[in-house]
């Protein structure tokens, strides 16, 4: 059996030195939400942006009930219709804390 080696400590160095500023402003040092760039102001959609966009045929096509389930399967469709009755029992169990509220219509 051979004896253990110890291994070498590296070398003692001092750590870095943060700037209190640092400290205070954590991990997002630097980022911004907000921008004072004029062109991110400029609205993303607009009118003459979507007059250059040219659909597919298959993105314009009718849709039917038969073309819509045919395209979500049947994996989707019951998926869909487990949502929507999991939409109308949450609905219908709030219905009786809420019956009798008048709700002003925008």
């Amino acid at each position: 059996m051979r004896p253990l080696q110890q291994r070498s400590s590296p070398p003692a160095s001092s750590p870095p030195t943060l700037h209190p500023k640092h400290l205070l402003q954590g991990y997002n040092n630097g980022l911004e939400a907000a921008s004072s760039d004029a062109d991110e102001d400029a609205p993303a959609l607009t009118p003459e942006a979507a007059a250059r966009v040219q659909f597919r045929p298959s993105e314009t096509a009718e849709l039917s009930k038969g073309n819509f389930e045919a395209e979500i399967g049947v994996p989707g469709a019951a998926l869909l219709a487990a949502s929507l009755r999991d939409a109308v029992d949450s609905t219908e169990r709030v219905a009786k804390y809420v019956d009798g509220y008048a709700v002003a219509q925008l």
